[in-house]
């Protein structure tokens, strides 16, 4: 199953500034660059497309040095854990919120970069806390996360 996604620094009903920095630190950790039409990310090394597992990839990223924020999207994510963790990343690092274009949740943050505060509509929102987290949040929806954190939170109490 694919799923569209996009990634906006969003604070209630406004884009607000990315942290262009970390941006830039992430994609240049991993050997990456936006292409200047902002049409995809790519490897430095050799030019070639953005992949996961061997598949390549529809993620797009605004070039960092235009004016006003920075979006991005994954028109067919497959949510494999090397692309969650790499979304996860990317947004962690550029205080991006993940929009889910599917429903529910429509708003997913990332705990310790964003307060509940900043969703625009809080009943349809989440916090993560990994990539792990992001997957089951997309593939079983609201409810099903909901379930997801509660047993990892029981599993963690039954090791305390």
């Amino acid at each position: 199953m694919g799923f569209s996604l996009h990634f906006m620094p969003v604070e209630r009903d406004r884009l607000v500034e990315p942290d262009r920095a970390g941006l830039a630190a992430y994609l240049d950790a991993a050997g990456l660059a936006v292409r200047e039409d902002g049409s995809g990310l790519y490897r430095r090394s050799d030019g070639e497309a953005l992949a996961f597992d061997g598949s390549w990839s529809d993620l797009t990223l605004d070039p960092l040095d235009q004016d006003g924020p920075v979006t991005g999207s994954l028109g067919h994510a497959t949510l494999t854990a090397a692309e969650c963790a790499f979304v996860f990343g990317l947004c962690r690092a550029g205080r991006l919120m993940i929009i889910n274009a599917q429903g529910s949740p429509m708003y997913i943050g990332i705990d310790g970069i964003h307060d509940p505060g900043v969703f625009p509509d809080a009943e349809d929102a989440v916090l993560i806390d990994s990539p792990e987290e992001l997957s089951a949040a997309l593939r079983d929806g609201f409810t099903g996360f909901q379930e997801y954190r509660a047993r990892v939170l029981r599993s963690y109490d039954d090791r305390a």
